[in-house]
């Protein structure tokens, strides 16, 4: 077992290497700075490092937040002279796996702290590239559901669509017909065909609408800009609210899946304002800065609570989330009672965008 020491204090070294020196499968190295510590832990593999918060050139919890920057995958056991269990808490927050008092260290103790530490490190990267793999995973079904609502709004805008198409226009020809023949009563033929068309009307309708929301064509064809103003004008129909639109004149240059995300964060916010805040104004934004894309979606309703956002029972809000950060982007939502809520999109953009 490979371990750093990075001690300033003589004396305090001279006790580490006491206390390891009975047990021969420990390899000791140390070094006097944080500095020479990191580049030490860059240059070779250790298992954990034994970390002093008091050196020449760092002190505090900063020296954990650098060593954990600079190597993230070594085990961290921060040694102090302090018994302090709010400093025990903190440093863990920083990244420490244990926290030692240095006038109480034997082999027993430092050998159990340095092996949990350990452990602890390993279970936190598998944890974490569990959940790396759960957002590519939760990444790629988003991908697949898009991929399939195009494929079926294309489906039913061609078949559907056309196939009623051709039925109108074989029941107007019908109607022609039959307003034309003398021989027999063909009123309540006429009639039937008459309640028949705005019935095919309506499926028409129906079918654009469903396929409109599966994929709406214009996000691919015209871009976010364009989707967001037609879906608006489509939403202020529907429900009769009062929706503002601040918007770039020119339409900004997002990859599909991008666009694709802003879209549907936009359209799942709209929809819990119509079903949750009871509100009668809405206010939609995007626009692009030095430091990323923002869009912000907000109401004069209810207002969402705090423990509303932070409920795990909350999907909505979580698959927004996870929608989000397979691009980077990040989801806030702050309400007050009675006086509405914001939801307020961050999304990083590539140079071409800017």
């Amino acid at each position: 077992m490979r371990i750093l020491l990075v001690e300033d204090h003589a004396g305090d070294e001279r006790l580490i290497r006491e206390v390891l020196r009975a047990d021969a499968s420990v390899e000791l190295e140390t070094a006097r700075t944080l500095r020479e510590g990191i580049e030490t832990c860059t240059r070779c593999h250790f298992d954990a490092v034994l970390l002093d918060l008091a050196l020449p050139d760092s002190r505090g919890l900063e020296t954990v937040l650098r060593l954990q920057k600079a190597a993230p995958r070594v085990a961290v056991v921060v040694l102090t002279g302090r018994d302090d269990g709010e400093l025990a808490l903190e440093a863990a927050k920083a990244g420490a796996q244990d926290y030692l008092v240095k006038g109480r260290v034997d082999l027993d103790l430092l050998r159990r702290s340095v092996r949990y530490a350990i452990a602890r490190k390993s279970a936190e990267a598998q944890l974490q590239e569990s959940r790396q793999r759960l957002r590519a995973l939760t990444a790629r079904i988003q991908e697949a559901r898009e991929e399939e609502r195009t494929v079926i709004a294309r489906e039913i805008h061609d078949e559907l669509g056309q196939s009623l198409t051709a039925l109108k226009m074989d029941v107007s020809w019908l109607q022609t017909r039959l307003s034309s023949c003398r021989q027999m009563d063909v009123a309540p033929l006429n009639q039937k065909t008459e309640t028949m068309l705005p019935l095919i009307d309506g499926l028409i309708g129906s079918v654009q609408r469903i396929s409109s929301d599966l994929r709406p064509s214009v996000l691919d064809d015209l871009g976010l800009v364009s989707a967001i103003e037609w879906y608006v004008s489509q939403f202020r129909e529907r429900t009769d609210l009062d929706v503002e639109l601040a918007l770039p004149e020119d339409d900004v240059a997002l990859d599909s899946g991008q666009a694709t995300a802003l879209y549907r964060v936009l359209q799942e916010t709209l929809t819990n304002v119509v079903r949750h805040a009871s509100a009668t104004r809405i206010e939609v934004s995007l626009h692009i800065a030095a430091d990323g894309l923002f869009m912000e979606v907000k109401d004069n309703g209810r207002g969402i609570l705090p423990e509303q956002v932070r409920d795990s029972k909350s999907l909505g809000l979580l698959g927004m989330r996870e929608r989000l950060s397979t691009f980077g982007g990040k989801l806030l939502v702050h309400g007050e009672r009675g006086q509405g809520t914001v939801v307020t999109v961050t999304m990083p953009v590539s140079a071409k965008s800017q």
